[in-house]
C-alpha cells in the first residue's frame, strides 16, 4: 500500500478505524525497515504478515468508502446536497473546512460521498439537532474499552519484540549472572593472596620497614583483579584439591 491511499482511507475511516490503521500502517513500516536493515528471514516474515494485515484492512475500508460511494461534483454540490439534507451548514464554512483539509477534496474538485457523509457527522442537523454526532454514555465507554485494548496489545507486541531483539534481560538471568562474577571475584582474591604470599614474605624477609611495599604489591594485584571483572575480562581461577 502506497502512502497516498493510506492517507485517504485514515480521511475517511471513523475514529476506531483510524486507530486500527494507524496501528496496521506503523507495523507495517517498522518490519520493512528491519528487514532491509539486516536481510533476516524472519523480518521477511513479519514483514509479510504485516503487508496482509495492512491490505486485508484497506480492502475492508475501500468497500465500505469508496467502492460502493458516489461522488458529489465540486464544494457548491456538497454545500446544496447537505442544506437539503437539513444540515445546519454556511457555505463559506464548508470552502473554509475544505481549505483547513477538514473536508477532503479529491484532484478534480470532486468530494466523494462518503467523505461527506463523514463531514455531516460533525454537523448539526435543523430540525433533530440531538441526534447526530452524539454518543450514548454506554457506547463511549465501550469503544475507548475497545481502544485501551487495542493500545495495550500493541505495547504486549513491541515489548515481546524488543526482548526476543535483546533489548532486555529476565531479572533472574542478571541475579545469576552477577552471583557468578562475585564468586568469581573472590576466588580471583583468594587465588591472588594464595599464590602470591610466599612472593612477598619472601620479598619482605621479616624486615617491617617493607610492608608498604607488600601491601602496594597486594594493592596492585587486586586493582587488576577488580579490572577484570568491572570490564568483563578473563578471571583465571585455579581449582585445586
Amino acid at each position: 500500500m502506497e502512502r497516498d491511499e493510506f492517507e485517504k482511507l485514515y480521511r475517511l475511516a471513523n475514529t476506531d478505524e483510524q486507530l486500527k490503521l494507524q496501528i496496521l500502517w506503523e507495523a507495517y513500516v517498522e518490519n520493512i525497515k528491519a528487514f532491509q536493515k539486516n536481510g533476516q528471514q524472519k523480518n521477511l516474515k513479519l514483514w509479510q504478515e504485516a503487508e496482509k494485515a495492512l491490505n486485508n484492512k484497506a480492502k475492508e475500508l475501500r468497500a465500505k468508502y469508496l467502492n460502493r460511494a458516489p461522488s458529489h461534483e465540486n464544494r457548491l454540490a456538497a454545500f446544496n446536497y447537505l442544506k437539503a439534507g437539513g444540515y445546519k451548514i454556511g457555505r463559506q464554512k464548508l470552502y473554509d473546512d475544505a481549505a483547513k483539509g477538514f473536508l477532503a477534496v479529491e484532484e478534480d474538485g470532486s468530494i466523494l460521498h462518503a467523505e461527506l457523509e463523514r463531514y455531516a457527522t460533525t454537523l448539526t442537523r435543523l430540525d433533530d439537532a440531538a441526534a447526530i454526532g452524539e454518543l450514548t454514555a454506554g457506547s463511549a465507554e465501550k469503544l475507548q474499552a475497545e481502544i485501551n485494548q487495542i493500545r495495550e496489545r500493541t505495547k504486549s507486541i513491541t515489548l515481546d519484540r524488543e526482548i526476543k531483539a535483546g533489548k532486555y534481560l529476565p531479572a533472574a538471568d542478571v541475579k545469576t549472572e552477577l552471583a557468578v562474577k562475585a564468586a568469581a571475584l573472590k576466588a580471583g582474591i583468594f587465588h591472588v593472596i594464595e599464590t602470591q604470599l610466599r612472593d612477598v614474605l619472601q620479598m619482605a624477609g621479616g624486615d617491617l620497614k617493607k610492608l608498604p611495599t607488600c601491601i602496594s604489591f597486594f594493592k596492585g594485584q587486586i586493582e587488576d583483579t577488580f579490572h577484570d571483572y568491572a570490564t568483563g575480562g578473563e578471571l583465571i581461577v585455579n581449582i585445586s584439591d
